[in-house]
């Protein structure tokens, strides 16, 4: 039976001419979030969230799941059940509703299928799940978030990683075809649904975004819901899906070239788009000189200044400095001070900026390649510290490897 049937009750058009307007308003085209569309959305989930007495100020940024975003799907919800009762009013015998379902559906098959490739060529070439990074791999186990456990797990792996990357990457791009929209929509279904639960699990707060993407997954399956059971359930031979007319002619040349035009335009942005982020913040990225994990192994006083030492709380015990340019300092008393670094190669200086003021300023140098000399001022206090680069290989995550032969497990 097709979407939108004249012959369904009353009550299963309303239901799904709701999840129809549901889905249009979210994969909307039009940005009414934007100041420049007047912040439509953005004062209709403000005026709701007052009269529920949330805060919904933060807007959405790194996290997807903050309060502004739960009251605009509340707001979605309502907006789809109004839409679809007036429609129901309005057109009482369904005979748009199979056409406003195709047109929804293409849409839907594109919008999915580029976030599907845009995430699985993120993975193919590493760049969302980097390997461990040394501040990662000196973080004490029990220290790490969720989320922080979830990303060393997956970036561990570059082979589950990739693996992973491909499952994507082949559902998006059978989505872009029509005869194929089935193989990609369980494809896409299956990954989404590990997806989500890796992040409900590990508080990912992406959880909101993917369900929606298994939900769009769900939607283009649906269909073909009855035919499915009846190959994998009721053991049924079933007939081929329904195709809609051909073109021919010079409009199935046209469409031919336009579709090819647009999803190869969306496969090169793609995959450039993932080759730049593997060189900036994947695998790919290149290591900076001073780039790594340091232990301390002296922490004095530069002998050409005055001011006290600082306290046995206030010393360092290792100094770690990352590929995206942050220091972490580990304090003796395990305290951690982050800083986002101003590093000059050319003048050997070091710079730690915190907040609005710098507190600490050094000059390097590198002797042997494995041990740093930092001398300068930190904390008001002139200080001279040496350290020794920590050897990465030296960590059993990293020097386990892999065996085919396990004569015991080595947990």
């Amino acid at each position: 039976m097709t979407t939108g049937s004249a012959d369904w009750s009353p009550a299963r058009r309303l239901a799904s001419r709701f999840v129809l307007f549901y889905l249009a308003f979210y994969v909307s085209p039009f940005d009414l979030s934007d100041e420049s569309a007047g912040g439509v959305t953005q004062r209709l989930v403000a005026w709701t969230g007052a009269r529920l007495g949330l805060d919904v100020s933060i807007l959405p940024n790194g996290s997807g799941d903050t309060t502004y975003n739960y009251v605009q799907v509340l707001c979605l919800v309502v907006l789809a059940l109004v839409a679809a009762v007036a429609f129901s009013l309005v057109e009482r015998r369904g005979r748009w509703d199979a056409a406003l379902f195709a047109a929804l559906r293409v849409w839907i098959r594109y919008v999915l299928g580029y976030t599907m490739l845009t995430y699985g060529i993120a993975k193919v070439w590493k760049a969302q799940f980097p390997f461990p990074s040394p501040d990662t791999l000196m973080l004490p186990f029990g220290e790490a978030s969720p989320m922080r456990l979830l990303w060393t797990f997956m970036g561990f792996s570059t082979a589950y990683t990739m693996f992973v990357g491909f499952g994507e990457v082949l559902g998006g791009l059978l989505l872009f075809f029509r005869r194929t929209t089935l193989a990609g929509a369980l494809i896409t279904a299956a990954v989404m649904v590990n997806v989500a639960m890796l992040n409900f699990s590990y508080d990912v707060p992406v959880k909101l975004y993917a369900s929606h993407l298994l939900l769009m997954a769900l939607f283009l399956a649906a269909p073909d819901a009855r035919r499915l059971l009846d190959v994998f359930v009721r053991n049924r031979p079933v007939p081929a899906a329904p195709e809609p007319r051909p073109w021919t002619g010079w409009p199935r040349r046209l469409r031919l070239a336009a579709k090819t035009l647009l999803v190869g335009t969306l496969v090169v942005t793609t995959v450039r788009s993932g080759i730049e982020g593997w060189k900036k913040y994947g695998d790919g990225a290149p290591r900076r000189p001073l780039q790594g994990a340091w232990e301390v192994e002296s922490f004095g006083r530069d002998g050409t200044e005055t001011p006290p030492l600082l306290t046995d709380t206030k010393r360092w015990r290792r100094l770690i400095v990352t590929s995206y340019g942050f220091a972490i300092l580990h304090s003796m008393d395990g305290t951690r001070r982050y800083f986002r670094t101003a590093f000059d190669q050319e003048k050997h200086t070091l710079l730690l900026p915190e907040g609005s003021s710098v507190v600490g300023a050094f000059t390097w140098e590198l002797e042997g390649g494995d041990v740093l000399r930092l001398r300068g001022l930190f904390d008001g206090a002139a200080v001279d510290v040496r350290l020794r680069r920590r050897d990465e290989s030296s960590f059993l995550l990293l020097n386990r490897g892999f065996h085919w032969v396990n004569e015991y497990p080595f947990n």
